[in-house]
C-alpha cells in the first residue's frame, strides 16, 4: 500500500478511531492505529510481536487491530460487499 492510499483509507475511517487523549497520557494517533492493525493484516505477526515493535502493551495492540478491522469493516463493507438483492440475482 503506498502513502496515497494509506491517506485515503485513513481519511475514511479516522473518525471511528479517534481515541480522544487524557491528562495522564497523550492517545495513539489514528494514522498509528491504522498502521498497527494494517501491519498485523499484511505480515500476520503477532499481537506480541507488533506490540514489542511499536513499543505498545499486547492488550492496546489486540484492541487497536480490533476496532480498527471493525470500522473498516462498517465504513467499506456496504460499498464493496453490498447485501445481494435479487436484481443482483437476476
Amino acid at each position: 500500500m503506498n502513502e496515497t492510499e494509506f491517506d485515503v483509507l485513513h481519511d475514511f475511517i479516522k473518525d471511528d478511531i479517534y481515541k480522544k487523549g487524557t491528562s495522564y497520557r497523550e492517545a495513539i494517533s489514528t494514522k498509528e492505529r491504522l498502521a498497527v492493525a494494517l501491519r498485523f493484516l499484511a505480515t500476520g505477526n503477532s499481537f506480541r510481536s507488533l506490540a514489542f515493535n511499536y513499543r505498545m502493551g499486547f492488550t492496546t495492540v489486540r484492541e487497536i487491530v480490533k476496532d480498527v478491522c471493525e470500522a473498516i469493516w462498517n465504513k467499506l463493507g456496504p460499498i464493496y460487499m453490498p447485501e445481494p438483492t435479487t436484481a443482483m440475482w437476476k
